[in-house]
């Protein structure tokens, strides 16, 4: 069989499955990209057991059938093609060429992969299913800043979706921050909880454009453009009770300040060897910060900011210079020095909540 396609839909292909392939596993079904042919249309699946990806995409064919291309040798030969692709697949070999080059993939290797490959399943993606707003994969992008980069808690390695009857909330934690997303959404008939694994919401954010459908049931989550549908298992357990993290309490101290001149102010802070804990106060009318390292290295900006009350408080660098990047203008809110702070900004719906460090002031 003969498969004719463009170079950038198989890197596509490639880039998505080496996003989520284990690191570690030898499994051949984990190391193959599986390509069915049909009319001149080809998918072109990808498994690592928790999720699958189907991307469908315009070939010329001889013959309708499906076949197994390996994802490392596909890659390294793919990366710096531009044009047509050629894959000649027979049950002991697979060619793939280019206009001016060709890569054979030997016959013992594709044996070996072809006996030992377990055919893809179809995932069963039956369920309630709805549009998603326009710019979900902007959102998604900042719920992602939050997601627990260890383990040790595997349901906060995961986005939350709290859909009410009115509004989709996405909100993701690791312990020492948190955002909250709120997004309207009025297609909902009744209201459920899910929590998606984030290197799923991370191809969604990645590489779908355009109108984007949502499903779930009580297994899977899936979401489906035209060409490109990633399905994905459910993150089981229950998620923190993240209302009560973001402060009720009116707020004692609220500094409003541009978010590009903060971010600058963070980046130009940092001091070397540092575990990056920013004192942030009011002095003489002006936000300032302090970055210091025993008796070693010292660093005071001062900072434009509309301020009401005043108050004091210790953070890590690092989250709130996260969160600056998202907006053009921000509001900053804490009650106390051991209160978490509360980030605003002038993108409706986006809530930060950095938790304080504690200092010797």
């Amino acid at each position: 069989m003969d498969i004719q396609l463009e170079a950038k839909d198989l890197l596509k292909a490639c880039t998505i499955a080496n996003q989520i392939k284990p690191k570690t596993s030898q499994l051949p079904l984990l190391q193959q990209i599986k390509i069915t042919t049909e009319n001149n249309m080809a998918v072109l699946r990808y498994t690592n057991l928790e999720q699958i990806v189907f991307l469908k995409v315009n070939v010329k064919t001889s013959a309708d059938g499906d076949c197994l291309i390996p994802i490392k040798r596909t890659t390294q030969f793919v990366r710096y093609e531009k044009g047509k692709i050629k894959i000649s697949a027979t049950d002991n070999q697979v060619v793939l060429s280019s206009k001016n080059n060709k890569s054979d993939i030997d016959g013992i290797t594709v044996k070996l992969y072809q006996d030992k490959f377990e055919d893809i399943p179809e995932p069963s993606i039956e369920g309630i299913e709805f549009d998603l707003p326009t710019d979900f994969q902007r959102r998604i992008a900042y719920a992602l800043k939050c997601v627990a980069k260890e383990d040790s808690r595997p349901i906060l390695t995961g986005i939350l979706f709290d859909f009410d009857q009115t509004n989709l909330n996405m909100i993701s934690c690791d312990g020492f921050w948190l955002i909250h997303i709120k997004t309207p959404l009025n297609n909902l008939t009744q209201p459920f909880k899910i929590v998606i694994p984030a290197n799923a919401l991370q191809l969604v954010s990645r590489h779908m454009n355009g109108i984007i459908k949502f499903g779930y049931n009580k297994d899977k989550a899936w979401f489906k453009t035209k060409d490109l549908t990633i399905v994905t298992q459910l993150i089981q357990g229950t998620y923190p009770a993240w209302q009560q993290l973001i402060p009720a309490t009116e707020s004692t101290w609220t500094i409003n300040l541009s978010a590009p001149l903060l971010c600058q102010r963070l980046n130009q802070i940092a001091l070397n060897n540092n575990p990056d804990t920013i004192k942030m106060l009011q002095k003489d009318g002006m936000l300032l910060l302090q970055n210091k390292i025993e008796e070693l290295e010292e660093t005071e900006i001062f900072i434009s900011a509309t301020m009401n009350g005043d108050g004091k408080i210790a953070f890590d660098r690092r989250y709130l210079l996260e969160a600056s990047k998202v907006f053009s203008t921000m509001d900053i809110k804490t009650i106390t020095p051991s209160s978490p702070i509360t980030v605003t900004g002038d993108l409706e719906g986006v809530t930060f909540v950095i938790m304080p460090q504690v200092v010797q002031w």
